[in-house]
């Protein structure tokens, strides 16, 4: 099938003894858990991967308190942290506060984009210089139904690589689930050639992320489904041929 990636248990069972190691010795920042978690989740141990995913969580809103202290509660980092929140808890599928968390996330990214904009900021002139900014604000558009904002924010950031979001929600408002499906090939094709192992979180565009949200989109297997039983946009039954 188009969209399968076939991931090597060896491998994972692997990563997972090497981050059990750094855990162990102390060092739980939020690459090791959710490196953890997922891990735990591909290998169909989902609930021993959900704990590691809600102590990343519990982690990030300790970042968010730290960050809060250092730059003020309206602040870019605030923001992202709270988009980084929410998206961990896609993969748990507590959907509704991951609704409530993307909400906030953009009623302060917005916040910020407009201090910014009226200041001549960089970060407002210049998009593509901060992507986390960007991309997880589109994120959080996204996921909270602001699909024409989303698509927006896109292009402001002028086609650069990772606002997939943006992509997507342009596609559903098209009701274009080729366009779905070119994407998701684009994002296959990233992560078999970057060789992408699925705790990739840091990354800004998160490809594993986004390519488990394509696959439910369009109603193919996904490990979202683990703990979302919501219907697909669009029916795979569109692409069993393609």
């Amino acid at each position: 099938m188009w969209w399968e990636i076939k991931l090597n248990s060896k491998r994972l069972k692997k990563m997972i003894e090497e981050e059990l190691d750094f855990y162990q010795r102390g060092y739980r920042g939020t690459s090791t858990l959710i490196a953890l978690g997922r891990a735990y989740m591909y290998l169909g141990e989902y609930e021993e991967g959900r704990k590691y995913i809600l102590k990343c969580i519990e982690k990030r809103r300790e970042l968010v308190e730290e960050v809060k202290v250092k730059y003020g509660y309206e602040s870019d980092s605030v923001a992202i942290n709270i988009a980084r929140i929410a998206k961990h808890m896609r993969w748990i599928g507590e959907l509704e506060q991951m609704k409530e968390e993307f909400a906030e996330a953009s009623r302060i990214f917005g916040r910020v984009y407009e201090k910014e904009r009226e200041e001549g900021s960089v970060l407002a002139l210049r998009p593509w210089g901060h992507p986390d900014f960007y991309v997880l604000w589109a994120t959080a558009e996204y996921y909270t139904g602001n699909l024409q904002k989303a698509v927006e924010i896109k292009r402001l950031m002028e086609g650069r690589r990772g606002v997939i979001p943006g992509g997507f929600a342009e596609c559903i408002l098209k009701k274009d689930p080729e366009g779905i499906k070119k994407i998701m090939s684009n994002i296959i094709g990233v992560i078999k050639e970057e060789k992408m192992p699925p705790d990739e979180d840091e990354l800004v565009d998160d490809p594993w992320h986004w390519y488990e949200e394509g696959k439910k989109i369009l109603g193919l297997p996904s490990i979202f489904d683990v703990y979302d039983k919501t219907p697909p946009i669009f029916n795979y039954s569109e692409f069993e041929n393609g």
